[in-house]
This record gives structure tokens, C-alpha cells and sequence, in this order.
């Protein structure tokens, strides 16, 4: 009786295979990216520029901490998402490492919203589920790393054996 083995191939899919794939982290990304710019440029600014009021009432550390773990999340995520490298799990770390930086920047905005303007609930309830999504996203990609590597040791001991 034959015996199916799976043989992983290097067969990286290009840019826009990603972009299917994973549009709302990849939207994500983008906004994270565009805001915490915009955050840090209103903050660096003075205040000229207002894209969130809750956020200029912050202290300005905590505005551009705030600001930067958005920003730095939205491209180490993307970043990540999009790795050609060899290295597919050095994307998938990036891609984490991101995600946490997505998930406190975005939870201190919902959080900042909520202190002060606690019944404009939409402002802070969609920064505050985009933080959940991303701490799913973060969880999903160490079970796909640890389902990944359970296939390919036992593709490894299946090839063991018929050798």
C-alpha cells in the first residue's frame, strides 16, 4: 500500500497572494500605520493638528508611546506578513512581535478614549476589539508555528522509517 507523504515546497506566494489572504490584517496594518503617523506627527506638532482628541489629552510621553506601538506594530506586522525570506518562521516572529506592539498601542487607545469620553462607546469599543483581534492574530500564528513544526517532525519520522 502506498504511503502519502506531505514534502513541504518552496513555492513563496507573491504579494498579492498575501493581500487575499489576509485582507483585515493587512487593513489593520495599514490604519495602525497611518494613524500612529498621524498620532505622532499631531503630538511632535503641538497640538496644530488634532486627529484624536481623546489621545491629545494625554501627557505627550504617553500620547507618542501610545502612538509608536501603533505604528511600529502596523509595520512589523506587515512586515512579517509579507516576509519572502527563506525563513518562513522569522516572519512569522516578526509578524508576532508585531501584533503585541498592535495590541498594547491600540488597547491604550481604547483605553485613553474611554477615560475620556466614557459614554462614546463606539470610539472606544472599535480601537478596543481591533486590540482583540490582533492578540488573536498573535495566538493564532503560535499555533500555526507549533502545528507546522509537529508536521514536518512527523514527516520527518515517517520518511525515517521508509528509508
Amino acid at each position: 500500500m502506498p504511503t502519502h507523504v506531505y514534502i513541504p515546497s518552496r513555492n513563496p506566494p507573491r504579494w498579492y497572494d498575501r493581500l487575499l489572504v489576509h485582507p483585515f490584517d493587512n487593513a489593520i496594518g495599514v490604519l495602525c500605520i497611518l494613524f500612529g503617523a498621524l498620532m505622532v506627527a499631531a503630538l511632535a506638532s503641538g497640538g496644530g493638528y488634532n486627529p484624536s482628541s481623546s489621545m491629545m489629552r494625554l501627557p505627550v510621553y504617553i500620547g507618542f508611546i501610545v502612538s509608536s506601538c501603533i505604528a511600529l506594530g502596523g509595520i512589523l506586522s506587515l512586515v512579517g506578513l509579507h516576509w519572502i525570506g527563506e525563513t518562513v518562521s522569522r516572519g512569522w516572529h516578526i509578524e508576532r512581535f508585531g501584533w503585541l506592539f498592535v495590541t498594547a498601542g491600540l488597547a491604550g487607545y481604547a483605553i485613553a478614549v474611554a477615560w475620556h469620553f466614557p459614554s462614546s462607546t463606539t470610539s472606544w469599543m472599535i480601537p478596543g476589539v481591533l486590540a482583540a483581534a490582533a492578540m488573536l492574530r498573535f495566538v493564532s500564528l503560535i499555533l500555526i508555528e507549533r502545528n507546522t513544526r509537529t508536521t514536518l517532525a512527523a514527516v520527518r519520522e515517517e520518511t525515517r522509517g521508509h528509508a
